[in-house]
């Protein structure tokens, strides 16, 4: 499937996920506060009933008009009392109710009982409901009135007179939609909720299909643009103003492409510069064989010589570009072992002494050995390279000063020589392959520019850096920190 429709149903069945998560919540958070609010307001009901079954009891002084009176709940339930207390025309008297508009004249001249019961009670209706769960004891709790179905869960209300409680009215709240009309708007209101939920995933689905064609159009051209890139195209570019993780992936793709196109034109240069660099020693050697082959030039050990130091140069070369290919490949083998660089750099130079007669060569390290870890035929390898550098590109007498030193858990290695120096802007280039300054630093038999490029792989592959300055001595200084090793 493709990641259009991918995206397209994970965030439609995300959001119909999430609908029906708050449809559930709303219909039950309904459902409960339909339920508390019924309860409330049953509850005030009742409240308002306890200071009339006061006024009754104080009005009779015992209960027995209402225990001999199973009706007389239901008849004070019908009564609006609320209402009838606000506009203060209602009192209840010991002859039963009198109407504030007959200056409190009884509305009958009958005593208030028929046979025990209220004669006027309010004609407003009472809910039927509350009165079946309504229950009225005596002080200790003894059943008056009431279905007698009392639990934990009844809520009961004091009844006092004269600051002594002469009785309970018991209320049980409804554990759930008894009536048929409640039970009617509940499942009106979950109805409205469901379209309401439909509504909603239908919008989302409407919202989904432009967001989902957002995301995928320019990851479709990231697509395209990397095909361009693996069939060597390194020219096509993604033009984007995004500023999210897309827009991100597009600038790194454009710098890669631009990474591959430059690798692509160095490496094309790398080729036309090795190619140079090997017919110079081979034209020579050519040059020279012909005019032995035509008598020009008698074959004496001058010409012998000549052609002895083509070849090493050619040599040289050769040996110089497979090392550069086994470490840019990872191959170039490295045996690590512990030993002391400042031992190591004293023999390099006692050894080549005798071939560097036009230099002044100092040499300074503390006292204490430097160990550090590392291939030590690798080391004295970038030692050589040094030197071919130095040898190749100072002016003779020359002056060379060499210095090992520890500056914290790293061990310090400075090569200066004299001049020539090189340009400012040629100083982050010399250890690029086939980098020369030829302008600076080079003579009849400028070397390959490979030497400093060995020497950077070789000083990365002992977790080492290497960098270029200026030398106070007029020519080149080469900075090189490897780090200490503990164990020795």
């Amino acid at each position: 499937m493709r990641l259009k429709y991918q995206l397209f149903i994970t965030l439609l069945v995300a959001s119909a996920l999430l609908v029906a998560l708050m449809f559930a919540v709303s219909s039950f958070s309904f459902s409960r506060g339909f339920l508390r609010y019924i309860n409330n307001a049953e509850t005030q009901r009742v409240e308002a009933l306890v200071p009339v079954l006061q006024q009754l009891y104080a009005s009779e002084g015992n209960w027995d008009a209402i225990s001999g009176n199973p009706r007389l709940l239901r008849s004070l339930l019908r009564s609006d009392r609320d209402h009838r207390r606000q506009s203060g025309e209602d009192r209840f008297t010991e002859n039963g109710w009198n109407n504030g508009r007959n200056n409190g004249r009884n509305n009958s001249s009958n005593n208030g009982r028929n046979n025990g019961r209220l004669r006027n009670p309010p004609p407003l209706p009472a809910s039927e409901r509350i009165h079946l769960r309504l229950a009225l004891t005596d002080a200790d709790k003894n059943l008056l009135l009431g279905r007698g179905n009392v639990t934990r869960k009844t809520d009961w209300y004091p009844i006092d007179h004269d600051e002594q409680i002469v009785g309970y009215l018991g209320f049980n709240k409804l554990k759930q939609l008894d009536n048929q009309i409640d039970r009617a708007f509940e499942r009106q209101q979950r109805k409205g909720f469901a379209l309401a939920a439909l509504a909603m995933v239908l919008l989302s689905s409407l919202l989904a299909a432009p967001l989902t064609s957002r995301i995928v159009k320019p990851i479709l051209k990231l697509k395209q643009t990397v095909a361009e890139l693996s069939d060597g195209n390194f020219d096509d570019r993604i033009a984007t103003d995004r500023r999210d993780e897309i827009g991100d992936l597009s600038r790194d793709i454009n710098k890669l492409g631009a990474t591959l196109a430059s690798n692509k034109y160095a490496q094309q240069r790398h080729f036309a510069e090795i190619s140079h660099e090997l017919r110079t020693p081979i034209g020579v050697m050519q040059a020279e064989l012909e005019a032995l082959q035509d008598g020009i030039r008698p074959l004496d050990k001058t010409a012998i010589d000549s052609l002895h130091a083509e070849t090493l140069r050619l040599n040289r070369l050769i040996e110089d570009l497979r090392s550069l290919s086994l470490a840019d490949a990872g191959t170039l083998d490295y045996q690590m072992q512990v030993f002391d660089l400042k031992a190591c750099i004293d023999n390099q130079i006692n050894r080549h002494r005798s071939s560097l007669p036009d230099f002044d060569i100092e040499f300074s390290a503390p006292a204490y050995a430097c160990f550090i870890n590392g291939d030590q035929q690798r080391l004295e390898q970038l030692l050589d390279n040094l030197l071919q550098n130095t040898m190749r590109y100072t002016t003779l007498p020359g002056q060379l000063k060499i210095s090992v030193s520890t500056e914290g858990n790293q061990v310090l290695l400075v090569w200066e020589d004299t001049a020539p120096g090189v340009p400012d802007a040629a100083l982050n280039k010399l250890f690029n392959p086939l980098f020369r300054a030829e302008e600076s630093r080079n003579r009849e038999f400028g070397g390959s520019g490979l030497g400093l490029s060995i020497v950077r792989k070789i000083v990365n592959a002992h977790s080492g850096r290497v960098a270029a300055h200026h030398s106070d001595l007029g020519g080149l200084r080469i900075t090189i920190r490897f780090p200490k090793s503990e164990h020795h």
